[in-house]
């Protein structure tokens, strides 16, 4: 494995890891199914 693939595959890790924090609260404030929702604009 190439240095660069290394860090590249580090990379996308450590942005899955976090963005995890968020989709989890959303899930926990929102549900699951409110989460997955497309929100409506607030006017």
């Amino acid at each position: 494995m190439t240095t660069e693939l290394f860090w590249l595959i580090a990379t996308v890790l450590m942005t899955a890891l976090m963005w995890m924090p968020y989709i989890l609260n959303r899930i926990a404030v929102r549900g699951l199914i409110g989460a997955l929702a497309n929100e409506t604009p607030q006017s």
